[in-house]
């Protein structure tokens, strides 16, 4: 968490070391366990040769996380019945300020994601991460990214920044090649795929 956010904290971070951007596409995805906002107890490994998995991440200060969700609604709404489960991890504020300030215990963490919820109407279930952010680390801190990842539990696309329209084309080609070839998975190899 940032007290206060900057441009200058990206760039000095990024000029000490590349911006992680998490597993690239083929790799394992990693494994994590989460509760969602109603309780359910969620671990990734669960869908593993069951479903397809979009995996979100954002928070309500996030600027591109707001304007994706009509068009991940529209997606979830789309897809979801169709061995896709579609989950949203509500990670560390990227702007915090006066309204939603930095999370100081993981109650505050979650009035955040119930104020995402509901004032934006994110329909997919929303888990949230623990104040270190285990689940966020481990799929490289970008604020918006989203992963696609396969029933095998690689990682079959990647987005750095959330774009429903890209996320869309990228698991309409995944479901197609499955069935196609009848496989459990299809990744993508390399970066040059990863938006």
């Amino acid at each position: 968490n940032y007290e206060s956010f900057t441009k200058d904290l990206v760039l000095n971070e990024m000029a000490l070391k590349e911006f992680p951007s998490g597993p690239e596409p083929g790799e394992s995805a990693p494994d994590f366990e989460a509760r969602t906002l109603e309780g359910d107890k969620i671990r990734l490994s669960h869908y593993r040769g069951e479903k397809n998995v979009v995996l979100t991440f954002g928070s309500a200060t996030c600027p591109m996380t707001a304007g994706s969700i009509q068009g991940l609604n529209e997606l979830y709404r789309d897809y979801h019945d169709q061995d896709v489960q579609f989950l949203f991890c509500y990670v560390r504020e990227a702007h915090p300020g006066e309204r939603i300030h930095a999370h100081q215990s993981l109650a505050d963490k979650i009035r955040a994601a119930e104020l995402l919820r509901d004032e934006e109407g994110l329909e997919m279930p929303i888990i949230v991460d623990d104040l270190k952010g285990t689940i966020h680390r481990k799929y490289g801190k970008m604020p918006n990214s989203t992963f696609l990842i396969d029933k095998s539990g690689r990682v079959a696309f990647r987005a750095l920044w959330t774009r429903p329209r890209v996320i869309e084309q990228a698991l309409e080609e995944l479901l197609e090649r499955q069935e196609e070839r009848g496989t459990e998975q299809l990744h993508r190899a390399g970066d040059r795929h990863a938006r």
